[in-house]
């Protein structure tokens, strides 16, 4: 059937939305012609959307559509990671685009009243502090940057240079200062003690009795063999 939105593809393919799913051609975009062979992407008949619109691509292979949700009457979000789909729909309204974040993140949904951060494996969607009922588009770039068109101008996101590492964005512990140790590993030195990454997984062990935890930013420390720690203040 017809195609309602084309786009190019972070490897340099191009992505297209139609009535009931996605297409897929390959890269380079300067060698497309009639007759290079594209893959189809349909959307389940149970996932109970149609008129994909608006693609997105991530950084984690996946993208990203709004679509008409024929239970509900409205445009929802859609994405598709190479082998599921799943939808998410913003209550009482309808989405007029949507896009993953940073790779593995969150999603964001832009409606008529607003901009929320939507979240499909809690269902939860929150709202974020943009004027509301002025904004009207978005234009997506790497890293989980992006713009907004409003009514006053143009609005810019983009994520904080130094945040909590996964893992640990739950932590209200404050770091005074990092290492990494001989073999890649990095360490954190909180006020209660070190945490240090192991193969992804963040471990915390509590300082010595009668350790003074106070940091001062003179004060260095050094991750030795076996795990153990040197401190100068």
């Amino acid at each position: 059937g017809p195609l309602n939105d084309v786009v190019p593809a972070l490897d340099g393919g191009v992505w297209a939305s139609g009535m009931h799913g996605l297409v897929r051609w390959p890269g380079p975009l300067a060698r497309l012609e009639r007759g290079t062979p594209a893959t189809e992407h349909r959307v389940p008949p149970e996932l109970g959307v149609q008129d994909l619109q608006r693609p997105v691509e991530d950084e984690a292979g996946g993208i990203t559509v709004v679509a008409e949700a024929v239970d509900v009457g409205r445009r929802v979000m859609v994405h598709y990671d190479g082998g599921r789909w799943r939808r998410m729909a913003m209550p009482e309204e309808s989405l007029l685009m949507a896009w993953r974040g940073e790779a593995g993140g969150l999603f964001w949904g832009l409606t008529r009243s607003g901009l929320a951060r939507l979240d499909p494996e809690r269902g939860t969607a929150v709202r974020e502090a943009v004027p509301p009922n002025q904004c009207f588009d978005a234009a997506v770039l790497p890293r989980g940057v992006f713009w907004l068109a409003s009514l006053g101008g143009l609005i810019r996101y983009a994520p904080l240079a130094w945040r909590p590492p996964a893992g640990l964005e739950d932590s209200a512990a404050v770091i005074h200062s990092m290492v990494q140790d001989g073999e890649g590993r990095l360490w954190f030195a909180t006020s209660n003690g070190p945490w240090r990454c192991v193969g992804g997984r963040w471990e915390f062990g509590a300082w010595p009795a009668g350790f003074d935890p106070s940091f001062r930013a003179r004060d260095r420390w050094w991750v030795l063999k076996g795990g153990r720690l040197a401190i100068a203040p």
